[in-house]
């Protein structure tokens, strides 16, 4: 699989920042500056309005900074903008968690939740300031923007405002469990009903051994724990041929 690109949104972004911080005269482009820029972009913006965020109360804090707090190069030296090591962390996981999630390209949600991982920063600061966690932008990112997870329907750039409702809801500090979607239904089998149905082979031959492994299940004192008798049994295939190994 490519590397991924970052998306059209997510380059327009990055290309204000840096137009932002050359207007200031600023010799770095810090995560304020990128903070700053996403806060523009349509699907952030969904995004922090959806986690409950004041987003013109963000816009005031992270200007009051790049305006207080970095220093401006005077107008006779030669300004020459360089990204911090910050910001190339950043989009260096982001482009890493795409890659791993199989996605062809990093959009601004990404790239939020990718700032996380720098704690020393004030751009973190200001999202945390208003209940944005790390957790809540993966559960928008995953429940909102891409339910039909990689390779699914509604996997792209997110869904229409009109599915909104149930997780698109939720806010930074809303406890586990409040979302209408099952992950165990989403994400695993139930095995016990799967062999109801008839979807999982008999065991044949293998009576001593699964009585074995249901013995060493109960509480002490089976002999099953003193370590004498192996605890990882296979019920499957011929003997000695590795299956427990």
């Amino acid at each position: 699989m490519k590397a991924p690109q970052a998306s059209p949104d997510l380059q327009a972004s990055l290309h204000r920042a840096w137009e932002d911080a050359r207007r200031r005269r600023h010799e770095y482009l810090m995560l304020e500056h990128v903070l700053r820029a996403l806060l523009e972009a349509p699907d952030v913006v969904r995004m922090l309005h959806d986690l409950g965020a004041d987003i013109d109360r963000m816009r005031v804090r992270l200007e009051h900074f790049l305006d207080e707090a970095c220093e401006s190069l005077p107008p006779t030296a030669a300004a020459q903008l360089e990204e911090t090591p910050g910001v190339q962390r950043v989009l260096q996981r982001a482009a890493v968690h795409a890659l791993s999630a199989e996605r062809e390209s990093i959009d601004g949600p990404a790239l939020v939740a990718a700032l996380f991982r720098e704690p020393s920063c004030h751009a973190l600061w200001v999202l945390q300031q208003e209940g944005v966690t790390r957790l809540s932008v993966l559960r928008w990112i995953s429940h909102v923007q891409n339910p039909g997870g990689v390779g699914g329907a509604a996997s792209g750039n997110g869904l229409d405002h009109d599915d909104e409702s149930g997780e698109g809801a939720m806010s930074g500090s809303e406890e586990e469990g409040s979302s209408g979607a099952d992950p165990l239904e989403s994400w695993t089998s139930d095995l016990r009903a799967l062999a109801r149905a008839g979807g999982i082979d008999p065991l044949v031959g293998r009576e001593a051994e699964l009585s074995r492994d249901i013995a060493s299940t109960q509480p002490w004192p089976t002999p099953y724990f003193s370590g004498y008798i192996k605890r990882n049994p296979s019920t499957s295939g011929q003997p000695a041929y590795g299956n427990s190994g």
